[in-house]
């Protein structure tokens, strides 16, 4: 029984040893480049056995720990954690979690490993209350650093009982699928699962600023509907076991065409014509993204994402938006207006039995500048056919109509968002 105690004293040493003896570091990673906090140095000096002690410590595993195998002797500058996740992946010889119980949780919450089913594992992280891990040699054999004692081959539940190793284990495996594709979204871009096995399936997420093409498969593109930080993530399922990859962070920028809101304080201004102006301003406002500069030329000048114009009287005008966005470039973009009053009460149309021609005229308001109008004008007959068709540009449309049966017409105008504005009616009557 002395022995056992000594190995004891080994195991949970922990307790005793001096927080002086050890110097926190900072780089040691997991293979998705997380930090592993809670990491320390060994500075003091390590324990040293003769033969005979080690051939005692041999003796107390056989017996004790139904034929456990020494690999290595006690020592104080690796615990369990760092053998199973760092050391045995050829990383140096460091202490985690020296102060906690989940420093080590890092290497599958980043995604550098993932819960797999237990014969397809090569890591155990005992439950939590145990405060172990360990690497999976096979379903029978594990290896594992037991504290500051010894390095041992054992069977699953063959550790210090402090471990706890009745109760429920997790197992993981090395995650070996990672998202691709740049970290700047440029309006859209696309994101790859590369090496996927053809039975394999992906499924993909986002955050709230960008939108995905679709769910699943290989392949994805996703185009940014706000500016700023954003992710993507991905499990691949294969074989009924899922992989959950790391997350994906980027920076998203929407594309310059349409990604702005547009007013003139009494009603929403299209964007290429405006009925019924009461007169105000339009008020031109883009995303404010970190980072991100406008400049704009034409109606609207000067910096800054949102500007405001002061319309004088309805008139036909546009602007262009340069945004400088880093990683992007530099894009323009040109926006034209067509401010007008409401035909419905300046438009006429008539027939001229003379000449066979239906004329429609557009009215300017005195004192105003005679305005640039794009108009569908519509000849139906009787029984709702289109019979003539032209798009307005000035003050005037006219068809020659000799043609056509007498009858009665209707013709229609229609603005950019296809709404009838005015229909008047002409009685074609040749005398």
């Amino acid at each position: 029984m002395k022995n056992l105690l000594v190995l004891f004293v080994f195991w949970f040493g922990t307790y005793i040893l001096s927080v002086a003896q050890y110097t926190q570091v900072y780089d040691i990673k997991t293979p998705n480049n997380s930090i592993v906090e809670d990491t320390y140095d060994f500075t003091g000096t390590d324990f040293s056995f003769t033969s005979a002690q080690i051939a005692t410590l041999q003796t107390d595993l056989t017996n004790n720990y139904n034929g456990a195998i020494l690999i290595d002797v006690p020592s104080r500058k690796y615990n369990c954690h760092a053998y199973a996740w760092h050391v045995y992946e050829g990383g140096s010889e460091v202490w985690i979690g020296y102060n906690t119980s989940t420093a080590e949780n890092i290497y599958w919450t980043d995604g550098s490993y993932t819960e797999v089913p237990e014969n397809l594992a090569t890591k155990v992280s005992y439950h939590e209350s145990g405060n172990h891990s360990a690497v999976r040699l096979s379903s029978t054999l594990y290896q594992s650093k037991w504290g500051n004692s010894v390095l041992v081959q054992h069977a699953p539940n063959n550790v210090p009982s402090g471990y706890n190793p009745s109760l429920v284990k997790k197992f993981y495996v090395r995650n070996p699928y990672s998202i691709t594709g740049s970290t700047t979204i440029c309006g859209s871009a696309t994101y790859t699962v590369a090496n996927l096995p053809d039975e394999a399936t992906v499924t993909w997420s986002n955050s709230s600023n960008l939108a995905k093409t679709g769910t699943t498969g290989g392949s994805n593109v996703f185009t940014a509907t706000g500016g700023g930080a954003a992710w993507i993530e991905a499990t691949v399922t294969v074989n009924s076991v899922n992989y959950s990859l790391p997350r994906k962070i980027v920076n998203a920028y929407p594309a310059l065409s349409g990604a702005y809101t547009q007013d003139d304080n009494t009603e929403t201004l299209s964007s290429m014509n405006h009925v019924g102006y009461t007169g105000g301003a339009v008020t031109v406002t883009f995303s404010a993204i970190s980072g991100v500069s406008y400049s704009w030329s034409g109606a609207i000048t000067g910096t800054g994402n949102t500007k405001t114009y002061t319309i004088p009287s309805p008139q036909y005008f546009s602007i262009t938006v340069t945004r400088t966005v880093p990683g992007c470039g530099t894009e323009s973009a040109t926006y034209t207006f067509n401010v007008t009053y409401d035909i419905g009460g300046c438009m006429a149309a008539s027939y001229n039995p003379d000449t066979g021609t239906a004329e429609i005229n557009f009215d300017t308001p005195a004192g105003l500048q005679e305005l640039k109008r794009t108009y569908l004008v519509r000849l139906i007959d009787i029984y709702g056919r289109t019979v003539k068709e032209s798009r307005s540009q000035g003050n005037t449309v006219e068809w020659n109509i000799t043609s056509l049966q007498n009858n009665i017409y209707f013709i229609r105008i229609y603005d950019q968002n296809n709404h009838i504005v005015k229909t008047e009616k002409i009685i074609k009557r040749n005398q």
